[in-house]
């Protein structure tokens, strides 16, 4: 009997199973870590599983020397479900492997392990292992319809998980969740300390905590008997990884036979695509937990406005709340206070050294930030193009709508929201409970305002093009998300919501202002089907990426020529330069596939780059089914 291994370091040539022989006495287990040698060194692997015979002669094989952690670290469910990810997402097996390991599994020392937790996956009663679409419903409602559904699952004594796209979307959950079923939750993200992850995971391993709330990642909580997973707000993107294993938490879901609540105001077009044609079920929640009046909703035509930053009618009814005591939002999803610098005596937008983005202007300490790497710069500067020194500045960020209330509003208490304030550890939630303590009675910032905080008397969307103008096409639907969800911040009936815009006439506000999601779908739906976009085809989005220009260029025309040549079922778009060209000091071209069939578009993407064998300085990334197409 042989051990099958993979090596805890990830790279191309060391990504595959070796065989090992296993000492007399040395009791392996799937999951384990172990201590190998590998040539002229010692590192370490997992064992993965275990074979009769070794794939190269009997006399190469070498001992596994010890195993390096007292439980195994995973189960043969979450290897299954790892080998799923590699294999579709095009990521290493190893990548994908730790997303289900306790915290601190990579470390190279002894260590006593945290159990993973056991297999086996149940059915949520009354539900079987299907998927619910949730979202003809307020948050309310779909909160109580969650409560009951994890209620049920414990009663069946299964484990449930419930998931949010933000950090700062936990704590009102997590109340609800600890009246219920006190002693029994366990959270898990991104901001927990070392020491508080290990602790969560622990009792969630040992069986104690029976539900896991928590972000992203929380997915792979080694949750025992799990019976029912819960997407709060689906259509959120939040809930794709953006980085290697490039996964989305639904299609893990959908991967460990359990049952699925997605709920959602405004579902990605797929996924209510998915329940018009049958495959996920939309129960209908009883009156009495489904009161949601819309609040009143105006939509300001800003081609009629003097003011550029806020109409006559916004300021008029920040006016009126604050004189009432009452409390307003304002939204803008665009931070800084100018959002970019222009040459007078060229025209050049001041950019990025290392990205093809406009550097932003802060007015706190008068820099301009990159707000894609740590790239900042003095304000007074010299263009590159012609060396005129004569700077512009132009746009609006919320640092510089906090500056116009502040000049507008003498008495207003304004506190600000967005990563430019919330940098501290805390930060975030101090600024929530400051503004729901009453020290505040403006909040203004970006998409985080829109989510999970108290109900006003008024929301204002100081610029609703800024999605709705982004090369994507998906700019419309993540539109109507978001004003939706702005919606949601208002006191129903007597609060009221201003939305700013230059196209008033855009059949997102038409839909909109009538609360009419199902009208929106109806009309985006045939604008997808014209052009071939999901849910009517899948897409791979391959970013060739070089800190050499003409390198990154040249790989991405031959691998398009091979695509245009071998791939006749597949439609190629590009390659481009991507819409942000250069990022992190890497130049990007852009290649887009459309298909029908994932796997069979991934193999001819495998076998292009295979064949074409790109330099070591070339990266070529896989993105499939992509939600970010900057």
């Amino acid at each position: 009997m042989y051990a099958e291994i993979i090596l805890a370091n990830a790279a191309p040539q060391l990504d595959r199973i070796y065989h090992y022989s296993i000492p007399e006495g040395l009791k392996l287990m799937v999951g384990h870590q172990v201590v190998l040698p590998f040539g002229k060194r010692e590192t370490l692997g997992y064992v993965v599983g275990f074979s009769e015979k070794p794939d190269v002669p009997v006399s190469l094989i070498k001992d596994v020397k010890a195993i390096n952690s007292e439980y195994p670290l995973f189960q043969l469910e979450a290897l299954t479900t790892a080998k799923w990810m590699a294999g579709y997402y095009g990521c290493f097996l190893i990548t994908a492997l730790r997303m289900f390991m306790p915290p601190g599994a990579s470390k190279s020392e002894k260590r006593k392990s945290l159990p993973a937790g056991q297999a086996g996956r149940g059915r949520s009663i009354g539900m079987g292992i299907e998927t619910l679409l949730l979202h003809n419903s307020s948050g309310s409602a779909r909160t109580e319809f969650y409560l009951r559904s994890i209620e049920d699952t414990i009663k069946n004594n299964q484990g449930a998980i419930l998931l949010v796209p933000e950090i700062g979307l936990i704590s009102s959950f997590l109340q609800r969740l600890n009246e219920r079923f006190e002693g029994l939750v366990a959270v898990l993200h991104s901001s927990l300390t070392p020491k508080q992850r290990e602790i969560e995971w622990g009792r969630i391993a040992k069986g104690e905590a029976k539900i896991v709330i928590g972000t992203r990642s929380a997915v792979f909580a080694p949750i025992k008997n799990l019976g029912l997973i819960i997407i709060d707000e689906e259509h959120d993107q939040a809930y794709k990884q953006e980085k290697s294993p490039r996964y989305h938490v639904r299609d893990i879901a959908q991967q460990l036979n359990t049952s699925i609540i997605l709920g959602s105001p405004t579902p990605s077009i797929e996924s209510y695509y998915k329940a018009q044609a049958g495959e996920y079920k939309t129960p209908e929640l009883p009156d009495k937990i489904d009161d949601n009046p819309s609040p009143q909703i105006e939509i300001i035509d800003m081609r009629y406005e003097k003011e550029f930053m806020l109409s006559r009618k916004l300021r008029d009814e920040l006016a009126g709340t604050l004189s009432r005591g009452e409390k307003a939002i304002l939204f803008i999803n665009r931070r800084g206070y100018f959002t970019f610098a222009v040459c007078k005596g060229c025209g050049a937008t001041i950019e990025c050294p290392k990205c093809s983005v406009s550097l932003v202007y802060h007015s706190d300490d008068k820099k301009l930030r990159c707000g894609h790497c740590d790239f900042e710069m003095e304000a007074k500067v010299f263009c590159s193009k012609c060396g005129n020194g004569s700077i512009g500045f132009f746009g609006i960020g919320t640092q510089r709508i906090e500056q116009e209330i502040a000049k507008f509003y003498k008495d207003a208490k304004i506190l600000r929201l967005d990563r430019d304030s919330v940098l501290k550890k805390g930060a975030q939630e101090n600024i929530i409970e400051s503004f729901s303590k009453g020290d505040s009675n403006i909040l203004i910032g970006t998409q985080m305002v829109t989510k999970g905080l108290e109900k006003v008397a008024l929301v204002g969307v100081v610029s609703a093009d800024i999605s709705l103008n982004m090369p994507d096409f998906r700019a419309a639907e993540r539109t109507f998300a978001q004003l939706t969800q702005a919606a949601g911040r208002t006191i129903n009936i007597s609060g009221k919501l201003l939305v700013q815009t230059f196209t008033p006439d855009h059949y997102v506000f038409k839909y909109f202002v009538n609360n009419d999601y199902k009208g929106f779908y109806n009309e985006e739906i045939e604008h997808r089907k014209a052009l071939k976009y999901p849910p009517f085809s899948r897409l791979i989005n391959i970013i060739v990426s070089s800190k050499n220009d003409s390198k990154a260029a040249d790989i991405s025309e031959q691998m398009a020529k091979v695509f245009l040549e071998k791939a006749k079922t597949t439609k190629v778009l590009g390659p481009a330069k991507a819409p942000i060209s250069k990022l992190r000091g890497q130049y990007r071209y852009q290649i887009l596939l459309k298909g029908e069939n994932i796997p069979a578009m991934k193999r001819a993407c495998d076998n292009t780059i295979n064949g074409i064998n790109p330099p070591r300085d070339v990266k070529i990334t896989l993105d499939i089914d992509p939600l970010n197409m900057l």
